[in-house]
């Protein structure tokens, strides 16, 4: 069996030893789980006053949401139960009118709009730029008078252009929300990327760089928009009153005390895990530089760390025409690196998205965001288990691109 030839034809691959497992969990998360599990408290409700629905202070919930908020700098927060539900409850909380619109990126995953469409609202796309993220020189062409907020993703960890951003919307009287779902490290000008924003969702999904399994957060500054959210999300309740009266059209987007559990222990790993990720990002960046087959998104300033979730690579407009990104994470995935493509389509051409455009309209659309779309067809995103790993194991990840490269090289 070759080992020049790639393994999707018959080659020996670069390895078959697994990359780093994820999640990472120590005896400590098992003892806190055993703890919870034992003490049968399993839900906040347990340390509410039921004649007095308040904020407590005391669940494993609470503790959380202190110790998360302190770590993003910001003055309040929700944990919920996804991050699905945290972008739900930071567009309940918002109210904004039916029809008003918000300026977003077609290059996200499908919860980023999903509250969109349900609330009513309009998105309004935006090209990307070269990290992925939306195209802060582009946005304020797009506001109009129903222009009510700005939504935006931190692609794979890259933080966007906050100062630009943060600016057009304080000028124009916009909200700013922020999916930081790929973002639990990201800094810009050495501030969490969450200071900027009026509300700031994260995941805590199984992938994420937090993890507990299914778990969200909501943040915010404001302390009537974090009154409404949280009575939005235990049901309508309003804080301070009977906890039978309900004053919000409301969901329960409540999580347990076990995910709390978890995501506490998990918050002590993760500088430990990070500064991991940046000795290896560090070390990608510098083995792919002048790759003739790839280009990696390098960090700039002001941008001043990576929330490292992924590493994108870029198929260089040269072999676009050869290799998509869709077949290069086979021939990686198949030589032993795992990968994938990223978001393939772009939101509006997804299947539940594409009742509200027309064919016309969303080819229109997609000759609107060609860097959107070069994005959607030439990417392969590395997970951050690799980035987790050893030198070698990352080295190996180039030994299996230069396979490929080889391969369209003859």
């Amino acid at each position: 069996m070759s080992r020049d030839k790639l393994a999707l034809f018959g080659g020996m691959p670069v390895r078959e030893k697994p990359y780093t497992t994820w999640p990472e969990f120590s005896d400590a998360d098992c003892e806190n789980l055993l703890q919870i599990l034992k003490s049968g408290v399993w839900s906040r409700a347990k340390y509410t006053n039921h004649l007095k629905f308040q904020y407590e202070n005391e669940s494993e919930i609470a503790k959380f949401e202190q110790r998360f908020g302190s770590f993003l700098g910001t003055r309040y927060g929700i944990f919920v139960n996804s991050g699905t539900s945290a972008l739900h409850l930071a567009f309940a909380g918002l109210d904004l009118k039916e029809g008003s619109e918000v300026i977003t990126t077609p290059y996200t995953f499908f919860s980023t709009i999903a509250p969109l469409y349900k609330y009513r609202l309009k998105p309004v796309f935006v090209d990307i730029d070269e990290s992925g993220n939306i195209d802060g020189g582009l946005i304020e062409a797009k506001i109009t008078s129903k222009t009510k907020a700005v939504l935006i993703l931190h692609c794979a960890g890259y933080p966007c252009d906050m100062e630009k951003i943060k600016r057009i919307c304080e000028e124009h009287n916009l909200f700013l929300v922020q999916d930081c779902a790929h973002a639990i490290s990201c800094n810009y000008n050495h501030k969490h990327v969450a200071s900027f924003g009026d509300i700031s969702i994260f995941s805590f999904e199984a992938s994420k760089n937090l993890n507990c399994g299914e778990g969200g957060f909501v943040a915010v500054n404001d302390e009537k928009l974090f009154e409404r959210m949280f009575s939005i999300q235990s049901c309508g309740r309003p804080l301070g009153e009977d906890w039978r009266s309900h004053i919000n059209m409301s969901e329960n987007y409540r999580p347990t005390e076990f995910q709390a559990s978890i995501a506490l222990t998990q918050l002590d790993k993760v500088q430990d895990q990070e500064e991991r990720r940046i000795k290896n990002r560090i070390l990608l960046d510098k083995l792919l530089k002048d790759n003739p087959l790839l280009e990696p998104i390098i960090l700039k300033k002001p941008a001043t760390s990576h929330g490292n979730y992924s590493y994108l690579l870029i198929i260089k407009k040269e072999y676009q025409s050869l290799l998509s990104g869709k077949r290069l994470a086979i021939y990686l995935e198949t030589e032993g690196i795992p990968c994938h493509c990223g978001y393939k389509e772009l939101v509006y051409n997804l299947k539940f998205c594409k009742q509200f455009y027309s064919d016309e309209m969303r080819r229109e659309m997609n000759s609107q965001f060609p860097t959107a779309m070069r994005f959607s067809k030439s990417l392969v995103w590395l997970p951050q288990t690799i980035l987790l790993s050893s030198a070698e194991d990352v080295e190996d990840v180039i030994k299996a691109i230069n396979k490929v490269l080889e391969y369209y090289s003859k």
